[in-house]
C-alpha cells in the first residue's frame, strides 16, 4: 500500500496499513511520518489509488481508553 502523505505539497511520510473501523465509523491508518511533521492534530493529505484525501494525525491507540468521547 504505502500511500504518500503530503503536507503543503511535500512528501512527509507513507501510510503502512489502513482499514475501515466499524467501531469508529471511519478509516484508520498507521503511517511513518517525518519527526518534524509528527504533530498531533495536524492535517495532512494522503494520496490513495482513488485520489488524494485529508487525514488528521492522532495519538495511538485509535480507541478511547479514558472514555473521553462518550463524555462529550
Amino acid at each position: 500500500m504505502f500511500w504518500t502523505r503530503n503536507k503543503d505539497g511535500a512528501a512527509i511520510g507513507k501510510v503502512t496499513s489502513a482499514i475501515y473501523s466499524p467501531r469508529l465509523e471511519q478509516n484508520i491508518a498507521l503511517a511513518m511520518v517525518q519527526a518534524d511533521h509528527a504533530h498531533i492534530g495536524s492535517e495532512v493529505e494522503v494520496v490513495t489509488n482513488s485520489g488524494p484525501t485529508r487525514a488528521t494525525l492522532v495519538e495511538r491507540p485509535f480507541y478511547d481508553p479514558k472514555k473521553k468521547i462518550a463524555a462529550a
